[in-house]
């Protein structure tokens, strides 16, 4: 499982999408909390 904050996910978008593709669960976290 991954964290990450919303401006990252924007920022690396491409990243997150093969992640998810190859299988991992994302948290997007909005400011950090």
């Amino acid at each position: 499982m991954i964290t990450a904050t919303v401006t990252d996910v924007q920022n690396n978008f491409g990243h997150y999408l093969q992640a998810v593709q190859q299988g991992n669960e994302i948290i997007i976290l909005k400011n950090s909390k």
